[in-house]
Parts: C-alpha cells; structure tokens; sequence
C-alpha cells in the first residue's frame, strides 16, 4: 500500500511539502501568539541576542537591526506563516513554487540566525527538509536531483533517529530507566500524572527508556524492512512523536519529522529496486 501511494517522486515531494508547510504555519503562528517573548524586556529580546560576536560587524548589524527588532520581527513571522500556507495549498495542487520555497528557507534560517537558543529538533529538521525541496523545485520533473532530494531528507530523519538513540544509549541515566522518569518531572517538558506513575512503578522507566533507544537505534532498519511492514514501522514513529507532543507539549516535533516519512517510504523502494 505505502509503496503505491508513494511510488513516484514528484508525488512524495508535493507530501513532504504538504506537511512541512503545516508546520511552518504552525510554529509561526506560535511566535505570533507568545510575541510578547521577543519584546525588549523579556527572554527572546533583539537587545540581548544582538551581543553576539557576529553582530559586531557593522553591515551585519545595519541588516539585522532593520528586521530583527521587536515588533519588526513580527512581520517576517506572519510572512513566514503566509508562505508556508501558501506553499502547501499549491502543493496540494499539485504545484511546488521556488519562490514560496526560498521564502520559508531564507525566513526559517533568520529565525535561527536571530535566536539560534531554544529551537527545537523539529525546526532544525523543517529547515533542512525546506532547503532540499527547494533545490528539488529547480529541476525538472522525473530528474536525478529531485530523486536525490528526496534521498537526501530521508537519510537525514533516519539520522536524526540514529544520532538521538546511540546518545541515549550511551548516557547512564538512560541505561538505568531514570531519564524518563527526571524529564516528566520537570516544569518546562514534566506531565504530572505520568510522573506520579512512573514514581509509584518505576519498571515502567525503565521499559520505556529502553523501548526509546531500542526504537531510535534500529530506526535506519526501516530502509531493508519488506514494504509491507514499513507502514507499522512508521505508524510507532508518528505515535511516538503525538506521545511527544501529548505529553511533554512537544507538538512542534510531529509535522516536521512525519514529513520525511514519504521519503523514508521512498528510499525503502529505492532499496528494494537496488537489491
């Protein structure tokens, strides 16, 4: 089944472009919403952020104190937000413009440039994912390069899952089923009623801990598994990620990595043809 829905390149990019638009528009309305954050006086301040060494030359700081400062900034975010709406209903039409593509590269990248603290996994991703649609979106229809894009984004989600697990892994507190466990009882990512349970059980840490780097370590397996179970395989990652998302308020992690899924489906393919 996935194999069909996702046989042919230019239908994998239009969904990778559906998805990662959803979270362009998502994080930025997010930005949007919490403004009141890039003001001079609070935590994402232009005043603060400015100090950086790379500010300190002077046609870098001319450019950056014409765009970064509150409430200027606000409009590169609600422009952000318009372009990846855009980009995403064109895509569903069946249409990638380079235009809408560069837009979400170029204002993805001065988000990070502005505050690169704080940023998520997922916005590191979705800017990674834009770039390559927008190289894929210079090229014909059918080419080698949009073939390789898409490559590109599926080798980067299977090592992101890679990276994150062998890092589990290799850290005690992970081996010992304590991690959980200290990040749910926290303020910033903790649920209260999860860290009540795994306090009163503590075997479910641990099951859990290692259910997490067992995922993530064989997560590149997805590449030679038969396509008949690469839909199950992804379907644990998407819970994994909505489990992120209900639970630790990650919801920023689903979109951004799901969107690589079509790609994921396709480099299976692409395997299977090699072997």
């Amino acid at each position: 089944m996935t194999t069909a829905l996702f046989s042919t390149s230019e239908t994998v990019l239009r969904a990778i472009t559906v998805l990662a638009s959803g979270y362009v528009v998502l994080s930025s309305a997010e930005y949007l919403a919490a403004r009141d954050r890039l003001q001079d006086d609070d935590i994402l301040s232009w005043k603060v952020s400015k100090q950086r060494p790379v500010f300190s030359y002077p046609f870098v700081s001319h450019v950056s104190d014409a765009i970064f400062p509150y409430p200027r900034f606000l409009g590169l975010l609600a422009s952000r937000l318009l372009l990846g709406a855009f980009a995403g209903i064109l895509a569903l039409s069946g249409t990638q413009s380079p235009i809408l593509l560069a837009g979400i590269v170029a204002t993805t990248f001065a988000i990070s440039f502005r505050h690169p603290y704080g940023l998520e996994g997922g916005f590191q991703m979705s800017f990674i994912v834009f770039s390559a649609l927008f190289i894929a979106s210079l090229f014909p229809e059918g080419s080698i390069e949009r073939d390789l894009a898409i490559l590109f984004i599926a080798a980067q989600a299977i090592l992101s899952y890679l990276v994150a697990g062998v890092s589990k892994a290799s850290s005690d507190i992970w081996r010992d089923g304590g991690a959980l466990t200290g990040i749910f009882g926290t303020s910033i990512y903790g649920h209260q009623w999860v860290y009540e349970r795994l306090q009163d059980y503590p075997q479910l840490g641990t099951v859990g801990c290692w259910a997490t780097i067992a995922f993530e370590c064989l997560f590149p397996s997805v590449l030679l598994a038969p396509s008949e179970y690469v839909f199950a395989f992804l379907l644990l990652g998407f819970s994994f990620h909505v489990g992120a998302a209900i639970f630790m308020g990650l919801n920023g992690f689903i979109l951004p990595f799901v969107a690589t899924y079509p790609a994921i489906i396709y480099a299976n393919r692409f395997v299977g043809v090699l072997s």
